[in-house]
């Protein structure tokens, strides 16, 4: 009995649709504490020993039905209507499954165990999605820091002013790094550039990163101002530049790209804590 309990339990959370994830994946202490109780309350609701005695496992019937209402709420999820299906529509899409489906039609379609499970899903997840509505924020500074770390990345727009050394001579590549790997100013680099350069060295001017090749706008976007990078490879030769400023948009004064980033942050904290959440309650699974 039990462990019929258990299993169905399981099945449920584990065949969750996608949007659950999201209900009880911000939740803090309390609010996972009032989710647990009310699964479990209202799990007892529609297992009760009465309508479970005389049975040793769950039928398959059931089974195929908790998958059936799962894959109409990922449908209606996928089209942008109403999340959670309804005893119809399930009802048409059974009976037009099982007239392709040998298998479906040896299940028998059990209309008020559906209506039982559709009102289990309304129950929790109206409180819990409510709560969370009002109590879900990001923590003080943590989309500061995120954008700090993202200005690291060529996602964010900017122009760079670049000086650079041209070397031809691979044997040469090594002294001339070692020459002005310590310049910290521009002026002084681009004097070096025409001491120790090929044609094209000295000051590139402003570069927007859209005009540079990913790997580019990866490393200059990730360079420090006033420093030298260490030389890059090109031909028999290699090139030494310097990032001699570097201005970018700030997203965060955007308003639309803000709330872009904020909610990006917010589906990672999603995707982790919704993780972590089902499997300890897996893992912990159980009815007092």
């Amino acid at each position: 009995m039990v462990k019929i309990m258990k299993f169905l339990m399981f099945l449920m959370l584990f065949s969750m649709p996608s949007y659950a994830v999201e209900i009880v994946a911000f939740a803090n202490e309390k609010i996972i504490t009032d989710y647990d109780i009310t699964v479990r309350k209202a799990l007892l609701k529609i297992i009760s020993p009465q309508r479970m005695q005389g049975q040793n496992k769950i039928s398959q019937s059931k089974i195929a039905l908790i998958d059936l209402i799962n894959d109409v709420a990922r449908m209606n999820l996928a089209s942008k209507s109403n999340a959670l299906a309804s005893p119809n529509s399930i009802k048409e899409i059974y009976e037009n499954m099982s007239k392709k489906n040998r298998s479906i039609r040896n299940f028998k379609y059990d209309k008020q165990f559906i209506k039982d499970y559709l009102r289990v899903q309304r129950s929790w997840g109206r409180v819990i999605q409510g709560r969370i509505a009002s109590s879900a924020k990001l923590e003080e500074g943590e989309l500061k820091s995120y954008y700090e770390t993202l200005k690291k990345t060529p996602m964010i727009p900017s122009v760079f002013r670049l000086s650079q050394i041209v070397i031809e001579e691979p044997e040469r590549v090594n002294l001339v790094y070692s020459e002005v790997k310590n310049t910290k100013s521009c002026g002084v680099f681009n004097k070096k550039a025409s001491l120790y350069g090929s044609v094209g060295s000295g000051d590139m001017g402003r570069i927007s990163s859209k005009s540079l090749a990913l790997p580019l706008q990866h490393i200059f976007s990730g360079a420090t101002v006033g420093k030298v990078l260490e030389p890059m490879p090109i031909g028999n030769g290699a090139i030494i530049f310097m990032l001699c400023s570097k201005k970018q948009k700030n997203l965060l004064k955007d308003e639309q790209m803000k709330k872009r980033i904020e909610y990006g942050l917010l589906n990672q904290k999603v995707e982790i804590l919704g993780e972590q959440f089902l499997q300890n309650y897996r893992d912990q699974m159980y009815i007092e």
